[in-house]
């Protein structure tokens, strides 16, 4: 089939896609558009049809780098900075992952053998901080700080004992029967 307006040929799509269709691409008058995906759950998403300059644009602000993932969302090396840079709205956290765990974890270790109770939490502490690791990752790892390395007890040399006298003691063991609390 042949265009009515400029007599080229009508790709087999387009009259697949409009089978009333007389004109091509070229010579049609409606204005071309665009979609962007717009996700609400991970069941299910639907799209938003706008112009094509605009559907553009926002697709390729949103286009995905590495493995399916944002790089800079990614663990390791690809989000160190511990923030991605929008402008003047702010700013997406990083998010540690396993391998950042695995990582201060092994570290963790190392100070062992060589390092107080202190430095490993200020250490861990940095890590938080920065977000290498998460709230929850630390509190695992201090988790098992306190089986290599436990807070020490601190008991005192000798302990003062004063006497209460009998009154007070009477009050105290009896509050349950005075008539302020009934």
């Amino acid at each position: 089939m042949k265009c009515t307006q400029c007599s080229n040929p009508i790709p087999e799509q387009r009259i697949k896609a409009l089978p009333h269709t007389k004109v091509c691409v070229e010579c049609s008058t409606e204005d071309v558009k665009g979609a962007v995906d717009i996700v609400y759950h991970k069941t299910g998403n639907t799209i938003q049809i706008m112009d094509k300059e605009a559907a553009d644009a926002i697709n390729k602000a949103a286009r995905r780098t590495g493995f399916g993932s944002l790089r800079a969302m990614r663990g390791g090396s690809g989000g160190s900075t511990g923030k991605v840079e929008l402008g003047a709205r702010g700013f997406i956290p990083r998010t540690p992952t396993q391998e950042d765990f695995d990582h201060t974890g092994a570290q963790m270790m190392d100070m062992l053998d060589w390092n107080s109770r202190a430095e490993i939490i200020e250490f861990l502490d940095k890590k938080v901080e920065t977000r290498t690791i998460s709230g929850t990752q630390y509190r695992k790892l201090v988790i098992i700080l306190d089986q290599f390395k436990p807070v020490e007890k601190v008991t005192s040399a000798h302990r003062i004992e004063e006497t209460i006298s009998d009154e007070i003691q009477h009050v105290f063991r009896n509050w349950k029967n005075s008539k302020v609390y009934k």
